[in-house]
């Protein structure tokens, strides 16, 4: 839950400045035809910028805000655009949440052709609807439609969200929400037509919740790149260049412990590197729990790094000593094929004998790591400096039989 959390914090802060520019008088202090052109210039960047990061899903909703609202607002004020208005409402979030849900494809693929070629069925019906040639027209659907629309829409990217919690997925969201305010207030324009079209603050408004949108997408994509550079992709842990960038900046008081999987390459030989990377994710996840402030960072193969900012090496020594006896006492399961990621409920028992000759059970191993901690202070004033006295402790750890933390002396 922290990372989602985490996640939804730049959506926002995005749709709360939004929320607050579209009831104040900032708005209305700029033109439209100027709140135009600053949305077509970020939704351009954010093409760009999905193209280079390879996401087609975010290079495509940009393709949509374009093809769909933008193109939609840039007509305010014309009884026709105001005749799509419920058909959009209806279109949008579906085609959107659609879009989100789907497994990403490069651009060219079949599934992107497919969905630009919806895209293209959907300007041809809303061209009809405009022209009042639609054979069906929108009046006679129910009011609720869009509004079940725009709720299925979200639920689909909440969910998107929960399961796997991305920058882009909380990018889809806040995307979503600004483009659900844009279609409220395109419907009051409906609801109130020529009294509404009279007025200025209301096509400025529905731009500017377009603008939020396509920023929230620059904004996710913005943070995806920043978890390519300093992000490890197998741990989730911060990497290695931003464990150099923490130790340019820390300062002070602190300490650097060096975290190593003893036998990993043995794990590795006997199993596979599949269940390596399990043993890596595994430790990881409780590496991020520990205790006394400390942070985690991926060091590089089996080796991680904890930095303690404002800690003596005394205060963190009791808490080191208890992440490494916890990890020793938890066996760590092989994940076979098929097996859940979340353990089932225990049953109580019932008085029968357990059957056998079934499946056989879960493969369980010992994973024990060796610790060396050293703290600035002394001969050791500079982040390299502790980082090498550390990694000496952490050899003599080894050396000394492994699944034990060693302290250097400052």
């Amino acid at each position: 839950m922290p990372t989602v959390i985490r996640r939804l914090v730049p959506p926002a802060i995005v749709l709360a400045v939004t929320a607050w520019a579209v009831h104040s008088d900032l708005v209305t202090a700029v033109p439209t035809p100027r709140l135009r052109l600053v949305l077509h210039g970020v939704l351009v960047a954010t093409f760009l910028f999905a193209w280079r990061l390879r996401s087609a899903r975010t290079a495509r909703a940009t393709v949509i805000l374009g093809l769909l609202t933008a193109w939609f607002s840039s007509g305010a004020g014309d009884e026709a655009w105001v005749r799509t208005g419920l058909l959009v409402s209806l279109l949008l979030p579906l085609d959107f949440a659609f879009t989100a849900w789907w497994r990403d494809a490069s651009l060219g693929s079949r599934r992107s052709i497919f969905l630009f070629a919806l895209l293209a069925a959907e300007l041809a019906l809303l061209r009809a609807r405009m022209l009042d040639r639609l054979p069906v027209a929108p009046e006679t659907m129910a009011a609720w439609w869009p509004t079940a629309a725009l709720a299925v829409g979200l639920v689909v990217v909440l969910l998107r969200l929960a399961l796997r919690p991305t920058p882009l997925a909380a990018g889809w969201l806040g995307a979503l929400t600004a483009l659900a305010m844009h279609l409220h207030t395109v419907r009051a324009m409906e609801a109130r037509e020529g009294l509404a079209l009279e007025t200025v603050a209301v096509p400025q408004a529905t731009v500017v919740w377009l603008l939020a949108a396509a920023v929230v997408l620059l904004l996710a994509l913005v943070e995806r790149a920043f978890g390519f550079a300093f992000e490890d992709t197998l741990t989730g842990l911060p990497g290695r260049r931003a464990l150099d960038q923490r130790l340019r900046e820390i300062g002070g008081r602190y300490v650097i412990a060096m975290v190593d999987i003893d036998h990993f390459k043995r794990v590795n030989d006997r199993h596979g590197h599949d269940v390596g990377d399990q043993a890596l994710r595994w430790v990881a996840r409780r590496l991020r729990r520990v205790a006394a402030g400390g942070v985690a960072f991926r060091y590089g193969g089996e080796e991680f790094a904890l930095i303690f900012a404002g800690k003596s090496i005394q205060a963190v020594g009791p808490h080191l000593e208890a992440l490494r006896e916890s990890i020793a006492k938890e066996p760590f399961t092989l994940r076979a094929a098929g097996r859940p990621r979340k353990k089932p409920p225990v049953k109580k028992p019932s008085g029968k004998k357990p059957k056998t000759g079934g499946r056989a059970q879960a493969r369980t191993l010992k994973l024990t790591v060796s610790m060396g901690a050293a703290a600035r202070g002394g001969q050791v004033r500079t982040p390299e400096a502790v980082v090498q006295a550390a990694d000496r402790a952490l050899y003599r750890a080894k050396r000394a039989g492994r699944n034990r933390v060693v302290l250097a002396k400052s």
